[in-house]
């Protein structure tokens, strides 16, 4: 069963955001719900219907993992990662390709944990860098077969 994020649950999210990636919103505007596996949702605010009925709606936002991990999920970063100043690791366009399909891709960057991947304009998704390689994070399902870039 689904249940809205605590106050501290939501300082850290919010200030992960603000000091990895440079993306400041006006969170206050929106409602936050995280599902039993660590996955919080961000919508605009529903009247309670009384239901019992429990469904994740809202766009998946971030996941919390049991050990206290913030991950920024892929399709907030492609909708939202243009508003980013940092923690962003630019790719060639063959790279993009590669990361598209599923793969992990070298880079010289020195930073480490969750990166936002761009290549040009586009922010591709969210990956894990670690000792110079960007392991993708892309969901399978939102993999796909590039040839032009």
């Amino acid at each position: 069963m689904k249940r809205r994020l605590s106050g501290e649950e939501m300082e850290r999210i919010f200030s992960y955001m603000e000091e990895g990636f440079g993306i400041s919103l006006d969170y206050s505007k929106y409602e936050y719900n995280i599902s039993p596996k660590g996955k919080v949702f961000i919508s605009v605010p529903s009247p309670n219907m009384g239901t019992r009925f429990h469904v994740n709606t809202g766009l998946p936002f971030v996941r919390l993992s049991r050990r206290g991990t913030i991950k920024p999920t892929t399709a907030f970063i492609q909708l939202f990662g243009r508003l980013a100043t940092r923690g962003i690791v630019k790719i060639s366009a063959e790279d993009a390709k590669r990361f598209a399909n599923g793969e992990d891709v070298k880079t010289s960057s020195k930073e480490e944990g969750y990166v936002i991947v761009r290549q040009g304009k586009y922010d591709l998704g969210v990956a894990l860098l670690k000792e110079g390689i960007l392991g993708n994070m892309i969901p399978k399902g939102k993999r796909m077969k590039v040839e032009l870039i």
